[in-house]
């Protein structure tokens, strides 16, 4: 069993209870994929507004991942999570402004990038061991 110390903590996590504290944001970081506007609302506030209520939750799971320490033996994973969430984040918010300029070509491309991170996200959560469902 894995365990390590997490800031301010006295017990140390173990490689259990780090899944668990890593559930809810992984959960939250899937979820974003239902934030997906419906692409005949692109140019319009609706799509607009989907796509940053989608960078806000990606951004809440980011900071949630980089607020908890893993086991060193995962912490190349863990950083790879982070960075993934930030890029289902940024992709979201230069889509929404890709739509605020009507900039379909750029919307796509932010959407692809998007895409990519939450399937690399998704196989990360299966190497290190977090079942998230829907499709990951």
């Amino acid at each position: 069993m894995v365990s390590v110390l997490t800031g301010g903590e006295d017990e140390p996590l173990t490689e259990a209870e780090y899944e668990a504290r890593m559930l809810p944001p992984a959960q939250q970081l899937v979820s974003v994929g239902d934030d997906f506007a419906d692409l005949a609302d692109f140019g319009e506030p609706a799509f607009t507004d989907d796509m940053n209520a989608g960078a806000d939750d990606a951004a809440d799971s980011a900071d949630a991942f980089d607020g908890i320490t893993p086991p060193e033996i995962l912490g190349s994973e863990h950083e790879q999570l982070i960075d993934d969430a930030r890029a289902v984040e940024s992709g979201f918010r230069d889509a929404a402004t890709a739509s605020e300029e009507n900039d379909s070509a750029a919307a796509d491309d932010a959407l692809g990038v998007a895409e990519s991170a939450m399937r690399d996200a998704g196989a990360t959560f299966d190497a290190i061991g977090v079942e998230v469902g829907q499709g990951f």
